[in-house]
């Protein structure tokens, strides 16, 4: 019995950690921006913002990725496709998301919107044209990738004790799972 809430404790509980590491990089004052409207301006300078910080482009770096794993799917269930019909894979999903680029486009802007004054967008603007701010940009999709990793992996360390301290705090309470 207990193995099989353990395994569900730890897995609510590595997802749990793993989403708050994530949420410490938000950054942003919500309940300023969001009292502010979405003027014509500050719409542009939010896609200015997407437009420098290359936002958008990672809908195409997604394409390479979704390309790969459809591409070793189809190699593993179905050796049979030939090489030429596989390799026709990236131009058909790179259409795709480049028509849909505009969209995505819709939906960060009032995502920027409730997260950032427009004077806030202002200064990340002017941060991102500095040198530091450029090399923020190039450097933050791999550091984003290995905190990532490195954040699965504390919560993952944190797991175990996390389960036997609150299965400890609910015996006390007289709770058995």
């Amino acid at each position: 019995y207990w193995a099989e809430h353990d395994e569900t404790l730890g897995h609510i509980v590595r997802h749990v950690l793993i989403s708050a590491a994530m949420l410490l990089g938000v950054a942003g004052s919500p309940a300023a921006a969001q009292a502010e409207e979405l003027t014509p301006d500050k719409q542009a300078r939010i896609e200015q913002l997407l437009e420098m910080t290359g936002a958008l482009s990672l809908g195409r770096q997604m394409s390479s990725m979704v390309v790969q794993q459809i591409t070793d799917v189809l190699r593993t269930s179905r050796p049979d496709i030939p090489q030429r019909a596989l390799a026709a894979l990236p131009s058909v999903i790179d259409d795709l998301i480049g028509e849909r680029l505009p969209a995505l486009r819709d939906l960060l802007v009032p995502l920027y919107h409730r997260h950032f004054t427009a004077a806030e967008i202002t200064s990340l603007i002017d941060f991102y044209g500095t040198e530091v701010g450029r090399k923020t940009i190039r450097v933050m999709p791999q550091l984003l990738q290995e905190s990532m990793a490195l954040g699965q992996k504390w919560g993952e360390s944190l797991g175990p004790e996390i389960q036997r301290r609150v299965r400890a705090r609910l015996d006390q309470e007289g709770v058995k799972l």
